[in-house]
């Protein structure tokens, strides 16, 4: 395309604790405004009535594409809240006296005024990109959108009802109104096409890179105090990182590290399991560890920060994720990045990820799974083989490459 764009990316669901789309969409953003593009491109949050809460928002350099000097923002408003403005703002016997208008009286209008100003400012745009189901979805004359699995149509018994609505929403704004669609994976797209009827050629493949921030901690006494929280300083582990959920089939791994350690006479080894837990599954997983003979052997940590996650892949034995099904599995990336050897399901995919690096395994064969793990537990040269394997595929996976491919969608979507 010869001439430039004015782009919006809705950062709409941002606010809450960072997670594979937070992540996603932050990482793009970085990704767009360094690659140096002729577009204009702005982050719109079209639900904040005012640009001072997403300054707020933004503290502590919780975006990493916020202070980039190409780096626009449009909150699509003002602050109506009286309670903002001057002479209320600073007089705190004013300020509790419109704080009782704003409850009562603007409520209904500041609704009516956030739909009216987003018709609008959604029109100063020539493609607007819809990263996240849940939003609100914005259109102009060109639209866009992420779709990254199609979980909750494949195993919607994994999902509440509020969540499958809102992926629905989003499934028939595609269809309807988007000129593009952005699939994470090859795997993703053929679902799309499959099970949202969506011609092949409206759907462009961008796969995803690792977080910023990911790599591989070398020093050893960094290391050593990111693991002394979990008790893992001087303990050999074989870590999962994700949500902890029936999806992943951890029973299925916790079943094979119980064969894998009993075949090889590993008595030190632990099974490490991060990640927010679904419906107490972290309980089941550590009852299942203790029936199968593995006493206190699997740990459950709950949402692991950044940095301790970068210590936890570093130092892992092997990383195994063994989901059924994934629309892109960034997990087993993080890892690669990190020096970890990884074991990872023969489906969806994960395949797509890993490619030879990777040991790919049936996920409903416990010995299979078990198998891999003996080898990289026990063959010093085998694992250290695949480690080094796997920083090298890894390399591939760049957000520049995934920013250059999204650009070039949507100069697709409005040629």
């Amino acid at each position: 395309m010869g001439e430039s764009m004015r782009i919006g990316i809705s950062i709409d669901g941002q606010w809450q604790q960072m997670t594979g789309v937070q992540h996603y969409t932050d990482s793009l953003l970085q990704a767009l405004y360094a690659c140096n593009s002729e577009h204009d491109i702005s982050a719109v949050a079209p639900s904040l009535n005012s640009p001072h809460l997403l300054e707020y928002y933004a503290r502590d350099g919780r975006f990493a594409w916020r202070n980039h000097p190409r780096a626009r923002i449009d909150a699509m408003g003002s602050d109506l809240r009286l309670a903002a403005k001057p002479p209320f703002a600073g007089n705190p016997v004013l300020q509790v006296v419109a704080d009782q208008v704003d409850a009562r009286l603007l409520r209904p209008w500041k609704v009516l005024s956030a739909r009216f100003r987003m018709g609008v400012g959604s029109r100063r745009y020539d493609l607007l990109h819809m990263p996240s189901a849940g939003v609100r979805l914005c259109r102009t004359r060109h639209n866009t959108c992420t779709i990254y699995d199609l979980t909750t149509r494949l195993f919607p018994a994994a999902h509440d009802a509020h969540n499958i609505g809102i992926w629905e929403q989003l499934f028939a704004y595609c269809k309807r109104y988007c000129s593009r669609i952005l699939a994470i994976s090859e795997s993703t797209k053929r679902d799309i096409i499959e099970h949202l009827g969506i011609a092949a050629d409206r759907i462009d493949v961008t796969p995803l890179a690792p977080r910023v921030g990911t790599g591989r901690i070398e020093d050893a006494d960094q290391r050593r105090a990111l693991l002394l929280p979990f008790d893992l300083a001087d303990t050999p582990f074989v870590l999962y990182a994700g949500t902890l959920e029936s999806r992943k089939n951890l029973d299925r791994l916790v079943e094979a590290f119980a064969l894998a350690v009993g075949e090889a006479r590993l008595p030190d080894h632990k099974l490490v399991l991060t990640g927010k837990s679904w419906n107490q599954y972290d309980q089941d997983l550590r009852l299942l560890g203790r029936e199968l003979g593995l006493g206190e052997r699997v740990i459950t940590t709950g949402y692991v920060r950044h940095d301790e996650m970068n210590a936890l892949m570093s130092a892992c034995d092997a990383f195994a994720y063994i989901s059924n099904y994934e629309g892109f599995g960034l997990p087993p990336l993080e890892a690669m990045v990190c020096g970890a050897p990884v074991i990872v399901s023969n489906t969806s995919s994960l395949p797509e990820v890993v490619g030879e690096a990777g040991i790919q395994v049936s996920p409903s064969d416990a010995r299979e799974v078990a198998a891999a793990l003996h080898r990289l537990l026990t063959d010093p040269e085998e694992n250290a083989r695949r480690r080094a394997l796997c920083v090298e595929h890894a390399k591939q996976f760049t957000w520049e490459r995934t920013a250059a491919l999204t650009l070039r969608s949507y100069e697709a979507a409005v040629a």
